[in-house]
């Protein structure tokens, strides 16, 4: 099958058929979400907010190895695949290099998923629930303006989604293990503490 028909193409034309003038605007907008212009200075903020208030630099981490791996891996596959975008002249804006997997969708899921991570520690089931449907939401509107501005194929967005939230769980995997190791040696100090047959033995005398 050529690139562009199907299920792909009938969503793409679904979008284009629903286009307002005001609603172009908004698009382009809200799809900033997503790109590095707007996500960088959210990492950087977040990070020196724990920082100064926690003396933690553990969220700036997990946000800036979200991101970076996120734009990393996206254009690598890109590169490797070579999928060209839609028409040029369905597309609201200005968009350059391939389609799969979008980097938009790829970068929102990462960061904005790690974002819910970072926040929602520590708080109450019911604000924990809060945090996570504002992130979920926010990366499912920017695979959407994807698809609205013709940027992307659905295939592109879906595959984006798939990558972001992969890489985010495997950053945040990698982080426990290092965090697990760390502590291990602390861990093992407090059961020799606690258990007799571990310490030291009195000499007895002759």
């Amino acid at each position: 099958m050529v690139v562009g028909e199907g299920f792909d193409r009938a969503v793409l034309d679904w979008f284009v058929g629903h286009r307002e003038p005001w609603l172009d605007t908004v698009m382009q907008v809200v799809t900033l979400l997503g790109g590095s212009a707007l996500l960088i200075p959210l990492v950087v903020a977040v990070g020196a907010w724990y920082w100064r208030r926690l003396g933690t630099s553990r969220p700036f981490t997990l946000l800036a190895v979200a991101y970076g791996g996120s734009h990393v891996l996206s254009q690598s596959i890109k590169a490797l695949v070579g999928r060209p975008r839609p028409p040029a002249e369905l597309i609201v804006g200005d968009y350059s290099g391939f389609a799969f997997p979008s980097g938009h969708a790829t970068q929102a899921a990462a960061v904005w998923l790690m974002l819910a991570v970072v926040l929602a520690a520590g708080l109450p089931s019911r604000q924990k629930a809060w945090v996570w449907v504002a992130a979920t939401s926010t990366v499912g509107v920017v695979g959407i303006t994807r698809l609205y501005l013709a940027a992307h194929w659905l295939t592109d967005v879906f595959g984006g989604w798939a990558l972001g939230s992969l890489w985010s769980l495997v950053v945040l995997a990698a982080s426990q293990a290092v965090r697990g190791r760390r502590d291990l040696p602390e861990a093992r100090a407090r059961i020799e503490a606690c258990d007799p047959s571990r310490s030291t033995r009195t000499a007895l005398p002759n």
